[in-house]
């Protein structure tokens, strides 16, 4: 019977380091505006991401799920999108990635949820001696087009999170690199709780992107830790992969798989 129970205790703490780390990532992407249906919340955001435009449910409904289901999808529709729900290890009902599968839903954005902490300091030396790493609380409107232009993205990522940064309430602020007095990398840290998200990295194409994120991801630790904060949450598929390669100075727990089920066209 201990061992039943230290089991089921070790589960529960996983679970709400799940949840805290949702929570975290969710802050740190704030959608435009949000409603509840039967227990359900509706994002919208200020782009297309799927994480700022999507459906999470968080706890028990009442509602017959088909009903819900329908009735979303509707909402979104009305507004131009599609709707998507975000999947991953707190989704309730459990099989709601099948019944939407069953529907029709097709599966996007898939992604790890991992937590980057340091075993040591860096060495510095080796990883940024060629680049001038800025600090600085925002973003302006000149730097966020040229990402969006870097990242070939029409969904405007880069300048709509001038707009939303200031529904942030936690510290944040944007890692960016010079070189030769140009701009040719950047990436958004935001503090929540005991996580700093480190989130939404972009590089010059015409520069080796792997050693650009790791210096991006030293001096996001790095400001993180001027808070006190020893822990980052990495989504972000490159980063994960760059700080697996770190493994001297950066430990890597995955903490979750997540993706979205994506409503198939209307008729």
């Amino acid at each position: 019977m201990p061992v039943a129970n230290d089991s089921s205790k070790a589960q529960r703490q996983t679970q709400a380091c799940r949840l805290h780390a949702r929570e975290a990532l969710l802050n740190a992407n704030p959608a435009r505006s949000s409603m509840f249906y039967d227990g359900w919340q509706l994002r919208f955001g200020f782009d297309k991401r799927p994480l700022t435009n999507c459906i999470l449910t968080p706890g028990r409904s009442y509602l017959p799920l088909h009903e819900r289901i329908q009735t979303v999808c509707a909402i979104y529709h009305s507004m131009g999108h599609k709707a998507a729900f975000l999947i991953d290890q707190c989704t309730e009902p459990a099989d709601l990635d099948r019944v939407l599968t069953d529907r029709g839903f097709q599966r996007r954005a898939a992604a790890r949820l991992a937590l980057a902490s340091r075993v040591h300091p860096p060495d510095h030396r080796s990883r940024m001696a060629d680049y001038d790493l800025e600090l600085q609380t925002g973003l302006d409107r000149q730097t966020g087009q040229l990402f969006d232009r870097w990242q070939e993205t029409s969904a405007g990522l880069y300048v709509e999170s001038i707009v939303s940064r200031s529904l942030i309430v936690s510290r944040q602020c944007w890692a960016l690199i010079h070189q030769a007095g140009q701009i040719i990398a950047g990436l958004h840290c935001v503090l929540h709780g005991s996580y700093a998200v480190i989130q939404h990295p972009v590089t010059h194409p015409a520069y080796d992107r792997s050693s650009l994120l790791a210096a991006l991801l030293q001096g996001g630790l790095d400001w993180a830790a001027n808070f006190g904060i020893a822990t980052a949450l990495l989504t972000d598929h490159d980063l994960i992969s760059i700080a697996e390669t770190m493994p001297d100075s950066i430990q890597i727990q995955v903490l979750d798989q997540i993706h979205y089920r994506v409503a198939p066209d209307q008729p």
